[in-house]
Parts: C-alpha cells; structure tokens; sequence
C-alpha cells in the first residue's frame, strides 16, 4: 500500500506540474498523503534525519533568490518588516480570542490554533501549555492548506514562472566546475540538517543552509543550483510528511468547529492579502513576495513555495523568522495571560475531557 501512495504521490506532482501550479511536488503528494491518513490507510513517514535533510535541500535552493538589492531593502525599511510582523501577531491574537467567544474552545487551544508560528512548533508547543493537541492540528494544518491553496492562485495571476528560474541561469554560469559546486551544495545542505536536527533551531534547517549557500557565493565558490530530480525529491519528502499529519480524528474535530475554522482562515487569508497590497509600495517588491512574506504559514512551506516561484527569499526567511521566533518567545506567556483574562482561572488551560 506504501508502494501505492509513493506511486499516486509522483503522479499527483506531474498533474500539478503539468497545471502548472508551484512547488507540484509538494502540494501533490502532500495531498495524497493526507487522504490516504484520513482514511486510515498506510502513510510513509520518514526519520526526522532525512526530513529535515529534505528541508535544507530546498534551503540552499533559496539561496538563490537572495540578492544584495533584497538584504539592503530589508535593512533600509526595518520599520515595515517589524510592523508587518507585529501586526499578524496582533490580528491573529485578536482571531483567537473571537474564535473563543463563538465557540467553547478553550482559550489555550484557540490562540496556538491562530498564532502564525510553523504548525510543527504549534502543535509541540500546546501540549506542553495544556491546549487541545487535536484542534491546535485542525486549525494550523488547516490554515496551511487554505494558504498553498492561496499561493497558487496568487502566484498564477501575478504571473510567476515555476522552477528554474535563478537556478537555470546559475548552472549556466558555473557548469565547467559541477561537481565542485555540487559537492558545496551537499556538503551545505548535510550541515544544514544535522544542525536542525541536533540542536532542534527553529526552521534552523531552512535558514542555515540558506545563508551558508548565499555565503559561498560571496567568496566565490557558488553552490549549484540541485537537479530538478533532487530537488522533486526534497518537495516529495516534504508533502508526503506534512500530509502524513492528518488523520481521522482530526476530520472529527472539524464536524463540531469546521465552519468557524474555515471562517476564521478565510479571514486570515484576507487580511494577509491587505497586508501584502501595503507592503508592495513601502518595499519596492512585487505582489508574489508581499504575499509570502505576509501569509501566516509555516516558514518551511512557504520557503518551498518561495524557492519554486522565484519570490524575494531574503524578505520571506527574514519575516517568517523574526515572527517564529517572536511566536516561540512570547507565546507561552501569551496564551497564559489571554488564558487567565478569558477564563477567569487559573485552570483554564486544562485539557478537556472527551
């Protein structure tokens, strides 16, 4: 049956590519696996080694994206970069606490379900804060699917190629010295994953390898862009484990809170387009990078998405790691003094009882 989902999985990724949507071999197989989760038929999950060897991967091919134009915009408009971040932490707060009234959530599992931080850290963090594992999961993994959904609406009509791109232009410059390049490319990307894994550094595995490969460039030995096989691979690896997350417990959950969920993401999403318009015209950028840099998914699939579609990758790790970390620093306070407020005592963050 694994056999079958590994299968179907490539054949979703060539459809997708085929529609040209980005990063097909993510969002294909991703989907695949969760169905094949939800009705409780064999997923493939893969070591933790190996998966965030498949994150750094995709790190280093962001490396390409990032140019000196992108890191001096950063540093000359600081001031919208921490706005923005500041603003989706405020507006998700705000979506927890009304998500809370109009529900019976409690008030622990609300603001973890709507906090922009990467599903994986969210949901690790709420039982160590007594939250709902379960709806943390339905909400975070539902938001990440409305928002990849998103993604390829927005990058289709703002006319962004998928694939490629810096990456074909890069190993046309340098392909005297492949295997050269190569070997930086891998050594990186192992540097990358056994750092992430060993010190468990938030979206470390992306991050690092990143800048490691952007690093390189600057002294003059590039790393090379990875071949659309590997780089296929890294995509499948991703969304056969993401999708692996879901499960029928998890649809249960969405028969009794589905429609406040999908409300409460539809709004989301809406607002982190607004954020996205704003920020086109204080940045210089376009339409495709405002909007992964404002859209509250989970660094490693935006990242993915980033990397596939060619977007401003500097101005995307730098907002989505300032906002992690800014998550992953306050938001255990943060839930606890919203927790007490809303329910008025001190075990309102208790898990509830089924």
């Amino acid at each position: 049956m694994k056999l079958v989902l590994l299968a179907l999985s490539v054949l979703a990724g060539f459809a997708m590519g085929a529609l040209g949507l980005p990063a097909a071999f993510l969002t294909g197989p991703l989907l695949v696996a969760a169905t094949f989760s939800i009705t409780n038929r064999p997923v493939i999950r893969f070591p933790l080694f190996l998966y965030r060897l498949a994150q750094s991967v995709i790190g280093v091919m962001l490396s390409f994206s990032i140019t000196a134009k992108s890191l001096q915009t950063i540093t000359a408009h600081w001031v919208p970069v921490i706005a923005l971040v500041l603003a989706m932490l405020v507006l998700t707060t705000v979506i927890g606490i009304v998500l809370r009234r109009l529900t019976d959530l409690q008030p622990g599992t609300a603001l973890l379900g709507t906090l922009p931080g990467g599903a994986g850290e969210m949901i690790a963090m709420s039982d160590s804060l007594g939250a709902d594992v379960r709806l943390v999961t339905v909400m975070q993994y539902g938001r990440l699917l409305a928002i990849l959904a998103t993604i390829s609406l927005v990058g289709h009509f703002a006319g962004a190629s998928v694939g490629g791109g810096h990456a074909a232009t890069r190993a046309a410059a340098i392909h005297l010295a492949e295997p050269l390049h190569y070997l930086i490319s891998a050594i990186i990307a192992l540097i990358g994953a056994t750092l992430g894994t060993r010190f468990r550094i938030p979206a470390g595995t992306m991050i690092i390898p990143a800048v490691l490969a952007a690093l390189a460039g600057i002294i003059g030995v590039p790393a090379a862009p990875w071949p659309p096989a590997i780089l296929g691979t890294a995509y499948l690896v991703l969304g056969l484990q993401i999708g692996s997350n879901f499960d029928a417990a998890v649809v249960d959950q969405l028969r009794r809170l589905g429609l406040f969920v999908l409300l409460s993401n539809i709004f989301l999403v809406g607002i982190s387009a607004l954020l996205a318009i704003c920020l086109m015209p204080l940045l210089k950028i376009d339409l495709l990078s405002a909007y992964l840099a404002a859209t509250p998914g989970g660094l490693d699939s935006v990242a993915a998405m980033a990397a596939d579609l060619k977007a401003d990758a500097a101005l995307i790790l730098a907002v989505h790691s300032l906002r992690l970390i800014s998550v992953l620093v306050i938001g255990p306070f943060l839930v606890q003094v919203v927790g007490r407020r809303l329910a008025g005592s001190e075990d309102c963050l208790q898990k509830p009882e089924f």
